[in-house]
């Protein structure tokens, strides 16, 4: 019987799919849970109720201080 090589990927978003990928191609046999009923992570396009506003990427945060080039260092 030839020896299986198993291997658990955590999460099923885009890194966990890109490691499931890898995995396959280095001859693992991958595992991949994820909590969700999708995979995708926060690339799973999910529509949500909103008051009109648009919310197609609800999950991200950005820091504007980090990326403001016009601001000065103290």
């Amino acid at each position: 019987m030839p020896d299986r090589r198993l291997i658990a990927i955590v999460g099923a978003g885009s890194s966990g799919i890109t490691a499931t990928r890898q995995a396959l191609d280095y001859g693992f046999e991958p595992v991949a849970f994820e909590v969700s009923k999708t995979f995708g992570g926060l690339w799973n396009y999910k529509p949500q109720e909103t008051d009109g506003r648009l919310a197609l990427f609800g999950h991200f945060v950005l820091f504007r201080g980090s990326f403001d080039s016009e601001k000065k260092q103290e």
